[in-house]
């Protein structure tokens, strides 16, 4: 592709890649084709920080592919991406909240990544005093994702949240704790067994 280095010496040409982005965005009336000819695109401009035009096109090229009703299989990326670019290129943090909770919603396709975007969601939440929002996703970062280390700090800020608010009524739910296997048991058997660990507020 013209936007990737494919051998040492290679030169990039990004006009001429979002050309052919273009190009299949029109040619093509639905399908997967054409939200990943529009995802790329997207995140092309948007690449183009100090170019206000360039996101605004990046951010009104997946709100209308999202409005056009995409394949459903990528319909979580569009609103993922949206959320990013609004977020880290536009500072809008409202529409940034919207779309990354309706991306959430839909569940993430990425599950590798899927902990630090549910961070960025429930830290949006919580500055605009959504707990209804940061809550649910801050639990999920607790008992989804035990090995990420978000989880340790979802769970810090929901003991918080339960003591300077007790009128949510939260249970917070413990931290999983993983038992490292006996040195006679080697390496090669099964995964160590998962146990609840109570834990205590920081």
């Amino acid at each position: 592709m013209a936007e990737l280095i494919d051998y040492p010496g290679d030169a990039t040409d990004y006009d001429l890649a979002r050309a052919y982005y273009r190009k299949l965005i029109e040619a093509e009336e639905a399908g997967e084709l054409v939200d990943e000819a529009t995802l790329r695109l997207a995140v092309s401009l948007a690449s183009e920080y100090r170019n206000p035009d360039s996101i605004e096109e990046s951010v009104h090229l997946l709100r209308c592919r999202i409005e056009a009703g995409p394949d459903a299989e990528l319909l979580p990326l569009l609103w993922e991406t949206l959320g990013i670019i609004m977020l880290e290129r536009q500072g809008d943090r409202e529409g940034a909240l919207l779309a990354l909770s309706r991306a959430h919603e839909l569940g993430f396709t990425n599950p590798t990544f899927a902990p630090r975007i549910s961070w960025t969601l429930a830290r949006l939440a919580l500055e605009q005093g959504r707990f209804d929002l940061a809550v649910p996703v801050l639990e999920e970062l607790v008992v989804k994702y035990p090995r990420s280390g978000r989880s340790y700090e979802a769970r810090r800020v929901l003991l918080r949240i339960a003591r300077e608010h007790p009128r949510l009524e939260l249970r917070v739910p413990d931290l999983v704790e993983f038992k490292t296997p006996r040195a006679s048991e080697g390496s090669t058997g099964p995964a160590p067994d998962r146990v609840a660990a109570g834990g205590t507020e920081p």
